[in-house]
């Protein structure tokens, strides 16, 4: 990673400069496959990591009656993090927080029927805590809009997400 010293009004802001070279696509099974509600509540092993570090989705059957999962782990930093991902029948519902390993991933209750299984999202984590939500991305090459997210350090492609071919470099100030 690369950062270029800017001042501003008499202080200074880091760019930051990060490539991401085609990161997979989304995929609701990537962290984990699909649990039955009605089996115990601490999903089995083995637990797939995400790479790179990124937002966890959970992806519910229509008949899912196990409550909220929460998933819990390490960010980035290597801080150790908890996201709690409220349930909803028939829908795929994503976290927060950027996870670079997943040491756990509980479901609240033993159900009757239904599935669900734990993702990855297009909200990939960057290595500085960004200052603001101003951003620069370029997607192989070409200019694009984008999100940062400056309280889980992450940022998401706009209009073409990671698909595990297209590369993308971010910019962004950064007081770290």
């Amino acid at each position: 990673m690369s950062g270029i010293n800017v001042g501003i009004g008499g202080g200074s802001t880091i760019w930051r400069v990060e490539p991401f070279t085609a990161p997979a696509a989304e995929s609701a099974t990537a962290v984990h496959a699909a649990v039955a509600s009605s089996q115990p509540n601490a999903y089995p092993g083995p637990i797939t990591q995400p790479t790179p570090p990124r937002v966890v989705h959970c992806a519910f059957s229509a008949t899912w009656d196990g409550g909220d999962l929460t998933v819990v782990g390490t960010d980035q930093f290597n801080a150790p993090i908890a996201d709690v991902i409220a349930d909803a029948p028939a829908s795929t519902v994503a976290g927060v927080k950027i996870f670079k390993t997943v040491t756990s991933i509980t479901k609240q209750s033993v159900g009757l029927l239904g599935f669900a299984s734990v993702g990855v999202g297009n909200k990939l984590g960057l290595n500085f805590h960004p200052s603001s939500a101003l951003g620069v991305l370029s997607v192989d090459g070409t200019s694009e809009a984008v999100a940062i997210d400056a309280t889980y350090p992450a940022f998401a492609p706009t209009a073409n997400p990671p698909n595990g071919v297209r590369s993308f470099i971010v910019a962004y100030p950064s007081l770290d």
